[in-house]
């Protein structure tokens, strides 16, 4: 019995090993068949990197900004640009709470919006969350070789770019010329608007793009000034503001009231040649006269308009006439001369945040950009500036500073005031009625237009 059982047994092993190898052999048979068609599966869609993967997924999100196909827009993006070919491009939505004025972030400002807002803990905290997306797809854009390029494209024709905005006026001037009929060709800019749908994203920013830059690019309005007042124009035009000695239609010792202002707005004044020749439009709305004045003893702490801003309402001139001599120590308005024409970033915008007014810039780092072109504006009682509220501007203040008075006149063109994006109650991006201008401080309306035939207003 036991050699047979023995014989069984190797019998039995014999058959458990063929098993074994038939098994073995059917599963390698199913790996090579997996091997050959994952291959073709490759073949047929080219391996991705993880990195490249996010790319491509994060591509769906904002690909229609390139004005390409969903399959084109795979193609775009998932290709990662050599780190020797990349340029560095800073974020303006990164480290954000080194771009505000420290004075407002700790309530130090008039607007109780803002100073209500403030009770609310982590204020620094809620501001960068609200501007992450942003943050985030900014990021995303120039980390591709298409964002890469777009960047590189603006800035080899002069894109000036910088932590506040940017000025397209060297990219207009290298593409279509200084002056164009219309002025809007880099609204069909397909570069341009790759950033505008990247950096500028709401309504209020893409209505200053489309609407008041190409007024700084379109051919001018044949006006019949004579060469002093053409001269005072162009100075307006590049630097933004314009010093005046003296207003004339003035009579200095009784300039007490609206009513002694008003001879400042009859036909051929050199206040109506200075507001139509820059706005560079066929009609233009007169929107009233405020007074302002600034007491002895005011400082950044408690007048927030001695921050640095611009006024978020795009392009609008404002005339200021002074009601006595303003010095270096009278509260005087100081201007970085020549940004009246950046773009400027959503969180530098007075009606762009989740709350209205959170717009008052750092002025270390205004100082740092502009320092050389920052200019106070001094003149006599009777005289003051001219300038254009989009420009980057602050009262320049002290303890020792004496009171300051003055009335504002408003100005804006016609399709600005007409179409501006509004919102009530407030929504992100867009202006709500009551400002640009205050209804309570400016709420006439007299319209200017431009006589073709004779070359007046």
């Amino acid at each position: 019995m036991f050699p047979r059982q023995r014989a069984r047994r190797h019998s039995f092993g014999a058959m458990s090993a063929t098993t074994c190898c038939v098994s073995f052999g059917f599963f390698c048979l199913c790996a090579v068949v997996f091997v050959v068609s994952l291959t073709s599966q490759l073949y047929r869609s080219p391996a991705i990197s993880v990195k490249e993967a996010t790319l491509r997924t994060d591509a769906e999100q904002f690909g229609s900004l390139a004005n390409k196909d969903a399959d084109q827009t795979g193609s775009l993006v998932s290709s990662l640009c050599e780190d020797s070919a990349r340029i560095h491009i800073p974020n303006p939505f990164a480290q954000i709470n080194d771009l505000y004025e420290p004075l407002m972030l700790r309530g130090k400002h008039h607007n109780t919006t803002i100073n209500a807002f403030r009770k609310i803990r982590n204020v620094k905290i809620k501001i960068n969350a609200f501007w992450e997306s942003s943050k985030q797809l900014v990021d995303r854009f120039k980390a591709t070789c298409e964002g890469q390029g777009v960047i590189k494209r603006l800035l080899g024709d002069g894109l000036r770019m910088h932590r506040f905005g940017m000025d397209f006026s060297n990219v207009h001037q290298r593409r279509y010329g200084v002056l164009t009929a219309e002025g809007a060709e880099l609204t069909q800019d397909k570069d341009a608007q790759h950033i505008m749908d990247v950096y500028f994203r709401n309504a209020v920013t893409k209505f200053f793009f489309a609407n008041d830059l190409p007024g700084h690019y379109r051919e001018r309005l044949p006006l019949a000034f004579d060469l002093p007042d053409r001269t005072l124009v162009e100075q307006f035009r590049r630097d933004g503001f314009v010093r005046i000695d003296s207003w004339d239609g003035l009579d200095v010792e009784h300039v007490r009231d609206r009513a002694s202002i008003r001879p400042m707005l009859q036909e051929g004044s050199l206040l109506r040649k200075l507001v139509h020749g820059y706005l560079n439009v066929e009609e233009v709305v007169f929107t009233g006269i405020q007074y302002l004045g600034l007491r002895h003893g005011l400082n950044r702490s408690n007048y927030g308009n001695g921050q640095w801003h611009h006024d978020g309402c795009g392009q609008r001139v404002k005339a200021f006439v002074y009601m006595q001599k303003v010095d270096e120590f009278t509260h005087p308005t100081t201007i970085a001369a020549g940004s009246q024409k950046t773009l400027w970033y959503p969180n530098t915008q007075f009606f762009a945040g989740h709350i209205p007014g959170v717009n008052k810039l750092n002025e270390t780092l205004v100082l740092e950009e502009y320092g050389p072109m920052i200019t106070r504006m001094l003149a006599n009682a009777g005289g003051g500036f001219i300038f254009d509220t989009n420009a980057l501007h602050a009262a320049d203040m002290g303890p020792e500073h004496k009171k300051r008075e003055v009335w504002i006149l408003d100005f804006e063109a016609r399709p600005h005031l007409d179409n501006l994006p509004r919102a009530t109650p407030y929504t992100p991006g867009k202006i709500t009625p009551d400002f640009c201008p205050s209804q309570k401080n400016h709420n006439e309306r007299i319209h200017w237009k431009f006589d073709s035939s004779k070359g007046r207003i």
